[in-house]
Formats: structure tokens, C-alpha cells, sequence
């Protein structure tokens, strides 16, 4: 329908031509006198002796009221199910403003369980209304009118995937609420149980749009009729249709063959479409496009807001200082791309104690049939708990291992053929070990760092393999505990005597993780790439530097956990300050969510950030601060 004509805007008489103008109230009403034209008022309908009896639509009043007005006999309305679904959904959301814990996937649990009520018991009322008000039971963990479909039945722990906590709902001001919105649907149990759907409808109107799209306005001439009279004609004939048309008016039936296989495509991904398994691999994906978003949303941080780039700025600044401030990680390399002839190199060391800026006494690793073993003289002693493990002493000046002297060589000696070492493994290599993590890696990275060569080293290493969680068996995790009891041939046995020297832990390790069958590609599955550990040791370092600072916003409802991250990230309280006095609230969000690596700095969930900024706006009315921005 139109409400502008072409030709008579230009001053033609609408009597000289085919006027399209065909309707003169507002854009609402048109959609009433577009039902009634074409229920009531077809010309084609009136022909062919029919009458329209029952309609399948949304809830519009308005639409359905216009028909029964116009109507000299009742006209019943079935609800569309996919319509109905919407209207649930948005009363469920509307709940989820009073119940912080109705996730979305509990949403969309509740609609299927009400839409597969509905379909299961199809062209049965009262099966309909049954199945709608015995979801609020089966969600609550009552199963005694469930039916074979319940899988909960008989399991009093049967885990709900979809709920909360995996259990069943226990809430019983929700329970209220559900078994309201569940008594409207099952009021309607008549107008829902023919599973109405106006699919074929919004199939037509998405090929009618193709053939006249709203950014080209054809309603102001004859152009829109033939256009919507093509999609008529492809939705009812098919892809064939324009032979019919050649012929009927004696021109060339075209590339038949071509038209043909179109429409045989077409029908046989129609039926496709209608299988089981397709259906539920629809529904599979658009659940994981949905949660890929939240993911997205939630996980990519701000990159821009209108007013707010100094704030911005500050922060990434605030962050490449917090990290050049760092001894060990004053450079974080760039990301780089796994080499398809990387090697896995197995690493261990031996130190003179447990703490942090120990010295290292031994470097070994083994790559296949290479090896490196050097010892070092540490500058300072060697912790009586590390001595009673290696038996590693220095008595004059010396190196001892139980009485026996050993070589040594400087640790700037040591930094240098253990990066040629390396180098000499492949192109690139991926170091292994055994707490890793958290004991070689960052003892090792602050070694090669004393000496200048950390930047190659971090170029050279892709990534770390800790293998404790590969290789552990229940509680039994420490290497030699496992050495014993799995490698029992007579091969081990030099090795686990001389445990706690690095190159024999180096060979056990190596021999553990094939005794337990640990391939490369599960190695790869768990591996920290070399980029991700350093920002990690940023994070640990700036924790313990600037979390005491910002703990005074614990008072104002800010989590310890939360105020960790805020340290890691090097947010500071005079930042946060500065921000509250120079942009108020609104500057919180990018101060706290800009993306960094591709993540928020801390976090953008706006709860939380407005808590932080509630905090700190505490902080500073306590002392006595005018803050011009509320």
C-alpha cells in the first residue's frame, strides 16, 4: 500500500493513469487496512468462493479488531509461536532486573521448555495448558507430571546444564512470578495449541524486500506491483517462473537448464533444513554466536569514547610505565606465529633457595639427543633446605656436590651458550618443565635479563608447557615421586639416584610424559605463550607494589579481588582520583575497560566500574574534597 503517487504529485490526474495511491490515513493504520484488504476485500478470495474463518498473527489488537469490525461473521486468531516466544522473552528479561542471578541461559531454558510443551502436545488444548504450567514444577525439582521426556525423573541430583549452579530453581519469590507469566500462556492454551506460524509470511516479505529494498522507494509507482508481483511468482512457481513468463509471452525460454537446478537447489535445501539434526545445529550455532558476542563485549574492552581520549590515554600510559618499571620485564616481544619446525625443549635448574631473586647454581635442558649442563658459583649461600635437596654446597669458594668439586664457569658465560644452546634446538623453541610456571621460568627469565640477553631469549622462546597438570596422578604430582613408581625400567635408574640434578629431572620428565602418552598437540593445547607470561609477571609484580594503595576502596564495596586486578593493570588511587575530579563517573569506564593487548585494562562491566567509582568518590568526600563532577 501507498500513500504517494508519482504521477499526481507532478499534477496528473489521477483519472489519466493507474494511480498507486491506495491509502491516505497514518503508517499505523495501514496495517489494519492491509488485513482487511486482503481477508475481507480480495477480489481473488471472493472468486474462488473463500472465507476466511481463522488468522494466524502476533498479539496487535489493533489488526485483529479491524477484521472482526469489518467482518459480518467472528474471526478466530491462533498466536504465531515464534511471536509468542518474543513476548516471553521480554517479560523474563524484565524479571531479570529484580533476579541478578536468571542468566541468559536460564532465559532461553524456560522458553524452550514452554515452546517444546507446545509443540509436544500440538492440536491438544488441554495437553498445551498442562505441559506451560508444569514448567514452573519441573524447574523447581517436582517431577510427578513430567513425562518420558524428563531426564531429571528419579534423579534427585540430576544437573540442570542450564540453571544456575546446575541446580534446580530454589527461589520462591521467582516461583510467583514464573507461574503468573506461565498462567497468562496457559490462558491462551487454544490459540497456541495449532503451533500457528507466520514463517511463510516473513519468507515472503524478506524476498519482497530484496526485489523493492526500503532504501529505494518504488511505492510511488507501478514499478512496486511488478516487483512484488516477481516475488509473488517465485514464492508460489519458483525459480522456473520466468519460463513461464517467456512463454506466455512468446519470447525465448532463456537458459532453462540453469533455472531448473536453481529450483532443485532450492527445494532440496528446503527439505534439508527440516531435518532434526539441522534444526538443532541451528540452535547450536546461535547459541555460540551469542555467547562469542557477550564474550566479544565483555572481553574486548573500550577502543573509543566521545570525550574521553586524555582519560584513555593516561590509562595505556599508566600501563607501558607500570611494565618498563619492571626489572625483569621491561620488554614484552611481539606476538609471534608457531614455526612449523619448533622444538620442545625440557628445562630445569637448580638454585640456592626457594625465594624469588635466589641465585641459580645449575641451567640444564634436553632437546631429543642434545644436552646442556653448566654450574655457576652463586654470590651468596646456599639455603640449608635447597643444600639437604641437591647436595649442593661452596666450601672455599668452590662448588661442592657431596665432597666432589665441581666445574663451573661465569654466569655471563652461562647466559651466552645457553641462548646458543637454544639456538642450535631449531628456530624456535618451546621451553617444558616441571612447575614451570612458577619456579623456572621466572627465575630463568631474570637470569638472562642481569645479563643483557633476555630480548633474544624472549624472541627465541614461543611459548612454556607446565607439565604438572599433563602428567600429575590424583594427588601424586612431584617429580620424583612419579619417577619411582612409572619408570621401573633398569635405563632409570642412574637418573632417579642422581634426582635433583637438573639434566637427570630433564630425562625423567622427558621419559614421563611418554610413559603417559602426552603428545606435541596436547603440549600445544596447554602452552603459555612466551607474550602472555610476561604480562603475567607484570600483573604479579604490580599486585604486590600497588595493591596496599588501592585496599581503602575496599570499604566502598570494591572486592579484593577486583582491587588485585586494578594493581595488576598499575591502576593507582591518585589515577583514580585524578580521573573523579577531572571527569567525574562517565571517565570510569574508560579509565578501567580501554583495550589493551585486545582485553580490558580491568574490566567494562558497568556495575562493578560504578562501584569503583562510588568508592572513590567516597574516598575523597572523607577527605574533605570538592568534587565538581557528581
Amino acid at each position: 500500500m501507498s500513500t504517494y503517487c508519482r504521477k499526481c504529485a507532478m499534477g496528473s490526474p489521477p483519472d489519466e493513469h493507474d494511480c498507486v495511491r491506495n491509502h491516505d490515513g497514518s503508517a499505523k493504520a495501514m496495517e489494519p487496512r492491509a488485513a482487511v484488504q486482503l481477508c475481507l476485500n480480495n477480489p481473488d478470495f471472493k472468486e474462488a468462493n473463500v472465507r476466511v474463518s481463522t488468522i494466524v498473527a502476533d498479539r496487535d489488537a489493533s489488526t485483529f479488531a479491524a477484521l472482526n469490525a469489518e467482518s459480518d461473521r467472528p474471526i478466530n486468531r491462533l498466536v504465531d509461536l515464534n511471536h509468542n516466544t518474543k513476548g516471553i522473552n521480554n517479560q523474563l528479561y524484565e524479571l531479570k532486573k529484580s533476579f541478578s542471578w536468571l542468566t541468559t541461559d536460564t532465559i532461553e531454558y524456560l522458553k524452550r521448555c514452554v515452546n517444546n510443551g507446545i509443540k509436544q502436545n500440538k492440536n491438544n488444548v488441554e495437553g498445551v495448558r498442562s505441559a506451560i504450567l508444569n514448567v514452573a514444577r519441573h524447574v523447581y525439582d517436582e517431577h510427578e507430571d513430567c513425562g518420558e521426556w524428563c531426564k531429571a525423573k528419579g534423579q534427585p541430583d540430576y544437573p540442570f546444564k542450564n540453571l544456575p549452579k546446575m541446580k534446580p530453581l530454589s527461589d520462591p519469590v521467582f516461583r510467583v512470578h514464573l507461574e503468573e507469566l506461565l498462567g497468562e500462556q496457559a490462558a491462551e492454551s487454544a490459540q497456541l495449541a495449532a503451533c500457528g506460524s507466520t514463517q511463510a509470511n516473513e519468507n515472503f516479505n524478506h524476498m519482497s524486500t530484496t526485489r523493492a529494498p526500503k532504501s529505494r522507494f518504488y511505492g510511488g509507482t507501478k514499478a512496486l506491483k511488478t516487483r512484488v508481483a516477481s516475488a509473488v511468482c517465485a514464492k508460489n512457481i519458483g525459480a522456473t517462473y520466468t519460463e513461464e513468463i517467456f512463454s506466455s509471452t512468446q519470447l525465448s525460454p532463456s537458459v532453462t537448464k540453469y533455472r531448473q537446478s536453481l529450483q532443485k537447489s532450492i527445494e532440496l535445501k528446503r527439505e534439508y533444513q527440516q531435518l532434526p539434526h539441522v534444526k538443532k545445529r541451528r540452535l547450536q550455532l546461535k547459541l555460540q554466536d551469542r555467547w562469542q558476542e557477550a564474550r566479544e563485549l565483555s572481553s574486548g574492552g573500550i577502543t573509543y569514547a566521545s570525550g574521553m581520549g586524555s582519560v584513555m590515554e593516561r590509562a595505556v600510559a599508566a600501563t607501558s610505565a607500570a611494565t618498563s618499571e619492571d626489572l625483569i620485564t621491561s620488554w614484552i616481544p611481539p606476538i609471534s606465529e608457531l614455526h612449523p619446525d619448533c622444538a620442545f625443549v625440557y628445562l630445569d635448574l637448580e638454585t640456592t633457595g626457594f625465594q624469588a631473586d635466589c641465585d641459580i647454581i645449575q641451567v640444564a635442558a634436553v632437546c631429543g639427543s642434545l644436552q646442556y649442563s653448566a654450574y655457576m658459583v652463586p654470590s651468596r649461600k646456599i639455603a640449608p633446605q635447597a643444600s639437604a635437596v641437591t647436595g649442593l654446597k661452596v666450601v672455599k669458594g668452590k662448588l661442592v656436590h657431596k665432597s666432589v668439586a665441581l666445574p663451573t664457569k661465569p654466569p655471563r658465560i652461562v647466559a651466552s651458550e645457553f641462548l646458543e644452546f637454544l639456538r642450535k634446538c631449531g628456530p624456535q623453541v618451546i621451553l617444558v618443565g616441571h612447575n614451570l610456571m612458577r619456579y623456572d621460568a621466572p627465575r630463568i627469565l631474570r637470569f638472562m635479563k642481569l645479563f643483557g640477553e633476555s630480548m633474544e631469549f624472549a624472541e627465541m622462546v614461543h611459548g612454556l608447557v607446565e607439565t604438572m597438570p599433563l602428567i600429575r596422578q590424583g594427588r601424586k604430582c612431584k617429580l620424583q615421586v612419579l619417577a619411582a613408581k612409572y619408570l621401573t625400567e633398569e635405563k632409570w635408574t642412574e637418573h632417579k639416584k642422581n634426582a635433583h640434578n637438573a639434566v637427570s629431572d630433564c630425562i625423567l620428565l622427558e621419559g614421563l610424559m611418554h610413559h603417559f602418552s602426552v603428545s606435541q598437540q596436547t603440549m600445544l593445547k596447554s602452552l603459555v605463550t612466551m607474550v602472555d607470561f610476561m604480562k603475567n609477571q607484570v600483573f604479579l609484580k604490580n599486585k604486590n607494589r600497588l595493591g596496599k594503595g588501592l585496599s581503602v576502596l575496599e570499604a566502598g564495596g570494591v572486592s579484593k579481588h577486583m582491587i588485585t586486578k586494578m594493581a595488576g593493570a598499575g591502576v593507582t588511587l591518585d589515577e583514580l582520583k585524578d580521573v573523579m575530579l577531572t571527569k567525574g563517573t562517565a571517565g570510569f569506564g574508560p579509565c578501567l575497560g580501554v583495550q589493551i593487548y585486545g582485553k580490558p585494562r580491568v574490566t567494562s562491566t558497568k556495575d562493578i566500574i560504578a562501584k569503583i567509582a562510588a568508592s572513590v568518590r567516597q574516598v575523597l568526600e572523607k577527605a574533605g574534597v570538592d568534587l565538581p563532577y557528581l
